[in-house]
């Protein structure tokens, strides 16, 4: 999941830390679908533990893609080359709305 979504080596930390967020978060969900949505708000130790995870994936995924477009922000050539990297970050700063026209084109925040 974390080569497609942004096709590059993250250091062994952090990929340790998406791993493991993703594994609290996908038992997480699961479980989430079988017990009452007034029970996923007592802090349990798994409530916690699922919380702590989505809240570090979303921190996580949020500094990646702000890195991504700041690097992408401005620089035609930059453009090319992260259209050109095939993951799904990249398709998603770089998509245009093809009824769209002048900048509201563009899908990203450049």
């Amino acid at each position: 999941m974390v080569k497609a979504m942004f096709a590059t080596r993250l250091p062994a930390a952090m990929d340790r830390q998406i791993v493991d967020g993703l594994t609290v978060a996908a038992s997480g969900i699961f479980r989430r679908t079988l017990t009452p949505p007034r029970l996923n708000q007592v802090p349990t130790l798994g409530n916690l533990r699922y919380n702590r995870a989505q809240a570090s994936l979303r921190r996580t995924t949020a500094d990646a893609v702000s890195h991504r477009r700041t690097s992408l922000c401005g620089h035609a050539a930059a453009s090319a080359d992260a259209a050109g990297r095939g993951d799904l970050l990249s398709v998603l700063l770089t998509a245009e709305d093809p009824d769209s026209t002048g900048t509201l084109r563009a899908l990203s925040r450049c």
